[in-house]
Parts: C-alpha cells; sequence; structure tokens
C-alpha cells in the first residue's frame, strides 16, 4: 500500500492488480494509509485467506 498523491491510497492485490482509495482531505487520506499499513503483514501470502470486516457505524467519526 502506498499514497499516490495527497488524497488517494493505492492497494498492491496479491494477484498483481492495484485497487485506488480517494479520500476527502489528505490528512484523513494520510490518517488511513499510516492506520492500514500499521496492521498490514509485511509480505502476505497470496495462497492465504483473509477476511476485512467493518464493525464501525455510519455515524462513527473515525471512519
Amino acid at each position: 500500500m502506498r499514497t499516490a498523491d495527497a488524497r488517494t491510497v493505492e492497494f498492491l492485490l496479491t494477484d498483481g492488480t492495484i485497487q485506488r482509495a480517494e479520500g476527502g482531505n489528505r490528512v484523513a487520506t494520510s490518517s488511513f494509509a499510516e492506520a492500514v499499513t500499521a496492521v498490514l503483514p509485511e509480505r502476505r501470502d497470496p495462497a492465504a485467506g483473509a477476511v476485512v470486516t467493518d464493525t464501525g457505524t455510519p455515524s462513527d467519526p473515525a471512519l
């Protein structure tokens, strides 16, 4: 994962494709990138599975 510009984060998936997520402002985008990077493993096994669960609510200001 990397910050492509001040408002865009790019995720390199295990199949080699790149997914982009665009944020509303640079501070939020940077904070998001730092938080996600902190919990990602350094190297990912493409054969392993993963589940992402969103436990926040739409009114959660942290999301």
